[in-house]
């Protein structure tokens, strides 16, 4: 690593953008939900794909747009922000558990 300056400096920079995720992680769950914190958490990935593509690391692929999607509505589904109204995905929901209470 000593003959590749760069290597250094992107390991520093990973480090120092992992532990402050982590701390804004741990700072959402104290004072929202560990949903909430899941979310964010989803939207990392749209952050780190975005600049991938935008400084050329990555090649811009619809595939990962839809998957990225298809990420961000299972999260929001899981953490019920979004309810379908189909009846077997939202029938163990907190508002049908309670309805049937």
């Amino acid at each position: 690593m000593g003959e590749h300056k760069e290597l250094i400096a992107y390991s520093i920079m990973i480090i120092i953008s992992i532990a402050c995720f982590n701390a804004l992680g741990v700072s959402i769950t104290k004072y929202a939900t560990a949903s909430q914190r899941s979310t964010v958490d989803t939207c990392r990935t749209l952050v780190i794909w975005a600049v991938s593509v935008s400084i050329g690391w990555e090649h811009f692929l619809v595939l990962e747009l839809l998957g990225f999607f298809l990420l961000v509505f299972g999260t929001l589904m899981y953490n019920e922000i979004i309810i379908m109204p189909v009846g077997f995905l939202n029938h163990w929901t907190k508002r049908e558990i309670d309805k049937r209470k």
